[in-house]
């Protein structure tokens, strides 16, 4: 527990939004995505399950290079055993999935449901492993088995505040690509810019839907984009 502990206030540091204050204060439980119990053990998570009255999952495993095969262990058992643990603990839960879910052609319309065509039709083995965790979160929804809600996000951004941001993502590595170029990529009409919402506001976006969910009013088992508004602009 304290070398995840220790890796949580590093990853702070490195976002610039660690406060001292803090310290003692978070509890962090290490667990794994895929194994019975979130590779915990009964008993840690059993505890677990007593002591959590909100989640919010965001974790995944993303390889844009790899099929649906290497993302199903996360992305799929391991969401299988989050909602295990919010049945148990009777927590409200927030699915965190992507617009990569389905076609471009409808990814503007969060009331699309994920249907197993659109499993198949996935751009990735990423996306197809996500459009599976939504097809398992909403037949829980369904079922009365847990109060939760799907948000699928588009592209996220650096941080407004601070500008810290993922270094490794898309973008970062596109922008660091054509200042050792100094070039930019050739580009058609139908290329378009990249729409994205910074990262502080979609942590914001995400608790206030966990506030909608927790506060009734048939939230469960809605689908909502948290996406850029700004119409598309063409890069040629």
């Amino acid at each position: 527990e304290a070398e995840a502990a220790a890796r949580l206030q590093h990853a702070l540091l490195l976002a610039r939004r660690w406060r001292p204050e803090w310290h003692g204060l978070l509890l962090v439980a290490r667990g794994a995505l895929g194994p019975e119990d979130l590779g915990m053990g009964g008993v840690a998570w059993g505890t677990l399950a007593r002591s959590t009255a909100a989640i919010i999952h965001c974790a995944a495993a993303v390889d844009l290079k790899k099929g649906y095969a290497h993302h199903r262990r996360a992305n799929v058992l391991g969401t299988r055993e989050v909602l295990r643990l919010a049945a148990a603990a009777r927590a409200p839960l927030v699915f965190v999935s992507t617009t990569d879910v389905l076609p471009h052609t409808t990814a503007a319309a969060p009331e699309v449901a994920c249907t197993p065509a659109d499993v198949s039709a996935a751009d990735s083995g990423y996306a197809a492993s996500k459009a599976v965790g939504e097809c398992l979160v909403a037949a829980a929804a369904r079922r009365g088995d847990v109060t939760a809600l799907i948000a699928r996000l588009g592209m996220v951004a650096a941080c407004a505040r601070t500008g810290s941001g993922n270094e490794t993502d898309f973008v970062s590595r596109l922008l660091v690509g054509v200042a050792a170029a100094r070039a930019f990529p050739q580009t058609e009409a139908r290329h378009t810019m990249v729409q994205s919402v910074p990262v502080d506001v979609t942590a914001a976006a995400l608790c206030d839907l966990y506030e909608t969910l927790r506060g009734g009013g048939g939230a469960s088992g809605a689908v909502v984009h948290v996406v850029s508004g700004a119409p598309p602009q063409p890069m040629a």
